[in-house]
């Protein structure tokens, strides 16, 4: 093997197809990336996406945590569907030559340069932000409500949460909004024995702020003035 000068690039990593941008249709989440002569194949894609990436929805600032769901690579397109109650999500795409590109470049956690404290709240551009996690969410909510009619449960209170959130989409994408909406359709599903309350990603965490309980409206902590 071959070594590489100090400060020379990888072989191939002048192949590697850039983001080109990223659209959101409801539930669904797109990136768009080159394609063509002089790149590199993308041969696969993940949707790497945080439900708590908000202080609304967190007891603390650093306990935001990621999960990871595959996207369909196409022709310079890769698709998922976001899960419900994702409040950001960032593409993540591994080319033929296993050279990585991101729809956002997130700084690593230690070293030189590291930030262990850093939040996607901190600068969400990149990233999605509430919309398509909100109208995952409303989807889950509907078929929660199917579920439940058929099993003759008492659909009132996910009806009337259901409703809310569905007004929330509607408006603009706002954190306290939004943050609600999701907590809220959330608890509504969860309250309910159906097949929806059941999924794994409604129930990632057992905290009051995020599963809409007692104490889930209390204002995030402020630090104290010097």
């Amino acid at each position: 093997a071959q070594a590489l000068a100090p400060g020379k690039p990888l072989p191939g990593a002048d192949k590697a197809p850039k983001v080109t941008g990223l659209s959101a249709d409801g539930k669904n989440v797109s990136v768009q990336f080159e394609t063509g002569d002089g790149k590199s194949c993308i041969v696969k894609a993940d949707l790497i996406y945080t439900t708590n990436g908000s202080d609304l929805l967190r007891e603390k600032a650093s306990c935001e945590e990621w999960f990871r769901v595959a996207a369909a690579v196409g022709d310079g397109v890769a698709t998922t569907v976001a899960p419900p109650g994702m409040t950001h999500g960032i593409f993540y795409l591994r080319d033929e030559n296993g050279f990585c590109v991101s729809s956002k470049k997130v700084p690593h956690s230690h070293g030189k340069g590291g930030d262990m404290k850093w939040s996607i709240t901190k600068d969400p551009s990149g990233a999605f932000e509430w919309g398509p996690g909100l109208q995952s969410m409303i989807a889950t909510g509907r078929s929660a409500l199917e579920s439940a009619e058929k099993r003759g449960l008492d659909t009132a209170e996910l009806s009337k949460t259901l409703a809310a959130a569905e007004k929330t989409a509607s408006g603009p994408a706002e954190e306290k909004s939004c943050a609600t909406a999701i907590r809220n359709l959330r608890h509504a599903i969860c309250a309910l024995d159906v097949p929806e309350a059941k999924l794994s990603v409604m129930n990632l965490y057992a905290t009051p702020k995020w599963t809409g309980g007692p104490g889930a409206d209390v204002a995030p902590a402020r630090k104290k003035k010097a």
